[in-house]
């Protein structure tokens, strides 16, 4: 899945659309404050160590942690944003895949 798909996915379990995505001027990929937004809004539990970081949300079935390794995206940062929007994804694509 590329970053543009998967900020989709994430927008999705976020806002239950992706239409605000065109402009991109929302990126939790790039932006910490969206990264944040997105992460408190799905509930997210966060784990950040010296090697990376993981995310999950709190209380579903199929809320494996999303791990990133820092030195794999750039620093603890970014690979803290980036799986805060594999979690968001995932829980797209639970979604999708009951429905």
């Amino acid at each position: 899945m590329d970053d543009r798909e998967l900020l989709e996915m994430a927008a999705k379990a976020a806002f239950g659309d992706k239409s605000f995505i065109g402009d991109m001027t929302w990126n939790p990929l790039t932006s910490d404050s969206d990264a944040l937004r997105l992460a408190v809004k799905l509930r997210m539990i966060v784990r950040v160590e010296d090697y990376g970081a993981s995310a999950r949300i709190e209380g579903k079935p199929h809320g494996a942690w999303n791990g990133c390794e820092a030195h794999l995206y750039g620093g603890i940062e970014s690979a803290t944003r980036r799986c805060i929007v594999r979690a968001a994804a995932e829980l797209a694509r639970a979604g999708a895949q009951k429905g």
